[in-house]
């Protein structure tokens, strides 16, 4: 190992830029190999390091909701339920609601049909920016 690259893989656990380093070799090599400019190269680079830090906070948002068992909409037995808009609870998912800062009332028997329709609805908004504004309503229907 030379040491200019031990002294960047240094400097890039400093910044706390693990994807770049753990991905600027190979992305150099590809770069080179395509004609990729310096810009377009960094571009890269960085575009990994924002899509690795969004999973991780997706991730990091999940396990501080505390939901019992993370369930998808996918995974829902919707011939359980009866009056339930499909169409309407994949709109909910989407998470608009979040951003409009819409309450959502769901009324039903307790059971594990409603909390993992609720908990479907909630992970589906996971990935936009309104985490927390999720968490306190998660929070609040607790």
């Amino acid at each position: 190992m030379q040491p200019h690259t031990t002294l960047l893989e240094s400097y890039l656990r400093q910044l706390k830029l693990p994807t770049f380093a753990q991905n600027y070799t190979a992305f150099a090599q590809d770069a080179a190999r395509t004609g990729l400019s310096c810009e377009r190269y960094l571009l890269a680079l960085s575009e990994a390091e924002m899509a690795q830090r969004d999973a991780n906070r997706v991730e990091r948002c999940i396990s501080q909701a505390k939901l019992p068992v993370l369930k998808e909409l996918s995974q829902f037995d919707w011939s359980c339920v009866q009056g339930v808009s499909k169409t309407r609870v994949f709109e909910l998912a989407q998470g608009g609601y979040i951003t409009h800062s819409e309450p959502i009332l769901m009324i039903g028997n307790p059971g594990r049909r409603l909390v993992s329709c609720r908990d479907g609805i909630g992970s589906g908004g996971l990935p936009t920016r309104a985490t927390r504004a999720l968490l306190q309503c998660g929070d609040a229907g607790q």
